[in-house]
């Protein structure tokens, strides 16, 4: 894997060269795994950019294979912030969801974070999944306040077209949770969070007091981002646009210098749109 990582990384890090030289107040690794990369890998694609001096700086990671020491060699080349999915603390929810990591993993992950020295962590919570009780999510909640991570953002299962669940959902494998049971869990982490000290600063997300993600809000405030990389998204110059799917032809575009971009994604945002 290293040698397609070596590939991946060589030409994201063009593509960041394509676009003229930022000072960036958040920097985001994520859609996906980036915490699989070698770190050294990380260095080298932060190397290609400038922030400011108090930025946000995020890397999004699972619970498997991070140990302590790959946890302090992320906080010393500058990322100074971990979302980390858990998704849920009960082992029979995550190995419905296909999970590779146990609660326990997830607990030893985020306390191994904090020994690493992180004082911003977000952590992903799901709800509304099939085999999950309305006890299992109050149990995960209970776990939640004993971290007492500064985030949380939460999710419900989307059944959307094309993934494991929908072909099951189609073949009568699987069922939608009850939708009352399903309100019933977003009431719950609204009221149990927020009576512990959280504040719902967004839709999705819940922060301690001047905690919240700042590149989140940059997506709800409707500010310029941009995104580098497979599929990633961006919002520049007036245009929001994502980035090819496809690595032979995201490869293909760097190498004739073109910018990546998914022709059919490019939107023109109106002037009043933007405000």
């Amino acid at each position: 894997m290293e040698k397609e990582y070596r590939k991946y990384v060589d030409y994201l890090i063009r593509e960041i060269k394509m676009y003229p030289k930022f000072k960036y107040d958040t920097i985001y690794f994520g859609g996906g795994t980036p915490s699989l990369l070698p770190v050294e890998m990380i260095r080298e694609i932060m190397d290609e950019l400038e922030w400011s001096e108090n930025a946000e700086i995020t890397l999004e990671l699972n619970p498997t294979d991070m140990t302590l020491e790959k946890l302090k060699e992320i906080q010393e080349i500058g990322i100074n912030r971990l979302s980390i999915g858990i998704q849920s603390f009960q082992n029979h929810v995550l190995k419905f969801l296909g999970r590779l990591h146990s609660g326990e993993d997830a607990v030893r992950v985020f306390r191994d974070a904090r020994n690493a020295g992180f004082e911003n962590i977000s952590i992903d919570l799901m709800f509304g999944i099939p085999n999950q009780s309305l006890e299992d999510l109050k149990k995960d909640l209970e776990t939640i306040l004993q971290l007492s991570p500064e985030n949380i953002s939460i999710y419900s299962l989307i059944w959307e077209e094309g993934t494991v669940f929908w072909s099951k959902l189609q073949k009568g494998l699987l069922s939608e949770m009850d939708q009352d049971l399903e309100a019933e869990m977003y009431e719950e982490i609204m009221n149990f969070l927020q009576k512990n000290g959280y504040v719902h600063y967004e839709i999705s997300n819940f922060s301690k007091k001047g905690m919240g993600g700042v590149h989140n809000l940059k997506y709800w405030r409707n500010k310029e981002f941009i995104g580098a990389g497979l599929s990633a998204a961006t919002y520049y110059k007036g245009k929001r646009y994502s980035n090819v799917r496809a690595f032979s032809k995201y490869y293909r575009c760097i190498e004739e210098n073109i910018f990546p971009v998914d022709d059919k994604s490019i939107e023109t945002v109106d002037k009043e749109e933007e405000e």
